[in-house]
Order: structure tokens, then sequence, then C-alpha cells
């Protein structure tokens, strides 16, 4: 009976060793679990953060980016518009200069001059282009070019692509033109006129600034 009862004390105490260390040793799995858990969500956590770190430089640098470009876009607009309005202003000037360079009583004698300058180089038939306003002047060109004898054969024809003033002579038999008009002499001086506007204005306004 004893012994039966030392049998099932030990059974008993077996048993609870048993229990007692698989609870530990579930106990330190769940542990270990848990600390391997704990460091995969850091790990995670941390790789979370570097890519919304870099997702948020590639969006910065985008932003910066347009930014730029419209910025650059916006400086060339003002500029553009900046020469427009200096286009517009030298164009004004340069309508305003030609219309009192027709009005001024020496704009004649210059009609003549250029078209006799420009016959003394042609023996054959002379094609006078004006404009229309200055056909006025065509029975006193064909009198001075009839007067040196060497051009008989003298035609006017009025030229719509002149504008302001001036004449372009047409020598048929030696192929050549002489294009006396104001147009063309503008245009072999219009960067000269322009740098002298601009200069102007660079002046005028650097005067306005001091005083202000």
């Amino acid at each position: 009976m004893i012994a039966c009862e030392g049998y099932v004390m030990e059974k008993s105490s077996l048993e609870d060793s048993i229990r007692e260390e698989s609870q530990r040793t579930i106990q330190a799995i769940r542990e270990k679990e848990a600390s391997e858990i704990k460091s995969l969500e850091h790990v995670c956590a941390e790789e979370i953060e570097e890519y919304r770190k870099k997702i948020e430089a590639e969006i910065d640098a985008v932003i910066e980016q347009e930014l730029s470009k419209l910025e650059n876009r916006s400086m060339l607009e003002r500029k553009k518009l900046n020469l427009t309005k200096i286009d517009d202003f030298i164009n004004a000037a340069v309508d305003k200069a030609v219309k009192d360079i027709n009005e001024d009583p020496r704009y004649r004698q210059f009609l003549l001059d250029t078209v006799l300058n420009a016959a003394e180089q042609i023996h054959e038939r002379v094609e006078v282009y004006l404009k229309e306003q200055d056909r006025a002047f065509g029975v006193e060109i064909k009198e001075r070019l009839s007067a040196g004898g060497t051009n008989q054969d003298i035609v006017l024809y009025e030229d719509n692509t002149i504008k302001w003033g001036g004449c372009i002579i047409n020598d048929e038999a030696g192929g050549r033109i002489f294009n006396g008009s104001i147009e063309r002499i503008y245009y072999r001086r219009s960067q000269v006129i322009r740098r002298e506007i601009m200069k102007i204005m660079n002046e005028k306004a650097y005067s306005i600034s001091k005083t202000r």
C-alpha cells in the first residue's frame, strides 16, 4: 500500500515537473515569438519610414523641378513681354520718325537725289517704283532724268510694298535693282537704331530711378 502511494506521489511529481517544464518552454517560445515579432515590427517600421522619406524626397525633387521650370517660364514670359513692349515702343518711334520725314520739306529733295543717283548708273530704260503719295513727284522726276540726257525711256509705277517712302529703281537691261526705299534704309540700320533707342530708354529709366 505504501509502495503504491509512493508510486502515485512520484507519478504526480513527474507530471507536475513535466507540466511546469512545458509551461516554461511554452513561455519561452511565446517570449521569443513576441521578441521576433517586435523585431520584425521595428524593421518593418524602419523600412516604411525609409520608403516614406524616399517618396517625400522624390516628390520634393519633382516639385522643385516644376517650380524651377515655372520660374524659368515666368522669366521668359516677362522677357518676352518686355521685349514686346520695347519693340512696340521702337515701332511707334520709327513710325513717328517716318511720318516726320515724309512731312519734312527736305524729303522731296531726298527722293529726287535717290532717283537721280541710281539712274546715273542706268543708260537705257528706267523703271521707278514709288508709293502712292509720291506719284505727285512723277513729273518732276521725269523732267530731272530727261534733263540729264542719259535716260529717255522713263516709266513710273506705284508700288504698294513701299509704305514709308523713297523709291526702287529697276534696271531692266542690266538686271539690277536699286532699292532706295526708307524701309530698306531702316533695315540696314535697324540694329544701330535699336541700340540707340535702347540706350536712350535705359538712360531715362536710370535718371527717373535716381530722382525717386
